[in-house]
């Protein structure tokens, strides 16, 4: 899939190192999710070829990860509007009784609890530094 050209982050200036592997670790601690191995890739036309003309904006975790190197995605928010997007496009193209709609929903649940841990865990480790400030712009909750 086409990555979306880079959009200026809020500020104009680039995330900082530690807020960039702060999102890289955030997807990782979701993409161990016993049930992210169907969206850890894009979909491929072999897999389902109907799926680019039902899905108008594919994502999965190996573009998210593009993205957030890239600058991309560089706050809490870009990455749970990222997030949101792989798991409501697994329901819409699927049946809500098929597995990979249950396995996205339960994912989705998943990746809202590890990013409410590990921004626990980043804030009591740094009484809310700057990496996770600029985690949270964006996000509603700075």
């Amino acid at each position: 899939p086409l990555v979306a050209p880079p959009a200026a982050p809020a500020g104009g200036e680039p995330p900082s190192k530690a807020a960039t592997a702060q999102l890289l670790k955030m997807l990782n601690a979701i993409a161990k999710h016993k049930w992210a191995y169907p969206f850890k890739r894009p979909v491929t036309d072999k897999e389902a070829p109907d799926y680019k003309d039902i899905i108008k904006q594919p994502m999965d975790f190996s573009t998210i990860r593009k993205r957030i190197e890239a600058g991309q995605v560089s706050t809490l928010g870009s990455l749970r509007d990222d997030l949101a997007l792989v798991f409501s496009n697994a329901q819409l193209y699927n049946s809500t009784a098929s597995d990979y709609s249950k396995m996205a929903a339960s994912l989705q649940q998943h990746a809202a609890l590890e990013m409410q841990r590990l921004l626990a865990e980043t804030a009591s480790a740094s009484h809310l530094s700057p990496e996770a400030s600029e985690l949270l712009r964006g996000a509603g909750v700075s």
